[in-house]
C-alpha cells in the first residue's frame, strides 16, 4: 500500500520490534507501542487505520479498548477498516483443522475472547463511536488456487505459531517446536487437498466529523 501511494504517510505498530528491515519504502515508519493500551500517538493524527486478524491476540475488554484508542488518534472523518474472521466459519475442511479450530475455540472461550470476532465487529464499533457502518464478507482460498490462498496459509500459519503456547496447554506435545510444525504442515496439505476457504469479515466505519 506504502508503494501504491507514495505520497502518503504510513506507521505500523507492534507490541515487539518485528518489523520488516529487508523492505520498507521511504514513507513507512514503524513505532514500538500497545493498541490495547495506550497508543503513543496525539489526539486525531491519522486519517486512516487499519487493523486485522487480532482474534487471538486481543480478548474482548482489549478488543473493544484497541477500538476506542483507534477512535481517538483518528481525524474527525477518519476511516478505520478491520478484517477478522469467524474462527468455525470454514468450508471444506480436513480433520486436522476441524480439530484444531474446535481447540483453539475451547481455549478462547476460556480466555474471554471471541470465537466469532467477524460477526462482532460492526456492534463493536458502534459502541466505539463509529458512524457508516459497511460490512463485507469474502470468501478466501487457504493454500490453493492462487497467491491469495498462499498468502492467506501463510498468515494462518504465523498465527498458529505465536499461540503454540495456549495449544500445548492442550496436547503437550506441542511443546516441541518440530512436532507443532509438522502438524501445521499437515494441515496445509489438508487444505490443498480439500480445496479449504474461509470467510473474512471485512469492515469499515467513519470517526463522525463532530
Amino acid at each position: 500500500m506504502a508503494e501504491s501511494y507514495p505520497n502518503s504517510k504510513f506507521t505500523g505498530v507492534d507490541v515487539s520490534f518485528v518489523f520488516p528491515e529487508a523492505i520498507r519504502p521511504p514513507n513507512v515508519s514503524f513505532e514500538i507501542s500497545n493498541i490495547a493500551r495506550e497508543l503513543t500517538f496525539a489526539d486525531n493524527t491519522f486519517d486512516f487505520y487499519f487493523q486485522r486478524l487480532m482474534i487471538v491476540a486481543l480478548n474482548r475488554s482489549d478488543y473493544a479498548l484497541a477500538l476506542k484508542n483507534a477512535y481517538r488518534v483518528l481525524k474527525p472523518g477518519g476511516y478505520i477498516e478491520l478484517v477478522e474472521p469467524n474462527l468455525g466459519d470454514f468450508g471444506k475442511m480436513g480433520p486436522l483443522l476441524k480439530d484444531l479450530l474446535n481447540t483453539m475455540s475451547a481455549l478462547m472461550e476460556m480466555k474471554g475472547m471471541t470465537p466469532n470476532l467477524g460477526d462482532t465487529l460492526e456492534d463493536l464499533l458502534k459502541v466505539a463511536g463509529f458512524v457508516n457502518i459497511q460490512v463485507i464478507v469474502k470468501v478466501f482460498p487457504i493454500n490453493h488456487t492462487n497467491k491469495i490462498g498462499k498468502l492467506w496459509w501463510e498468515d494462518i500459519e504465523r498465527g498458529y505459531h505465536n499461540v503454540r503456547p495456549m495449544l500445548a496447554l492442550k496436547n503437550p506435545d506441542f511443546e516441541e517446536p518440530g512436532c507443532y510444525k509438522k502438524y501445521l504442515d499437515g494441515i496445509a496439505d489438508e487444505c490443498a487437498k480439500h480445496m479449504t476457504d474461509s470467510r473474512l469479515h471485512i469492515v469499515y466505519a467513519q470517526k463522525p466529523f463532530n
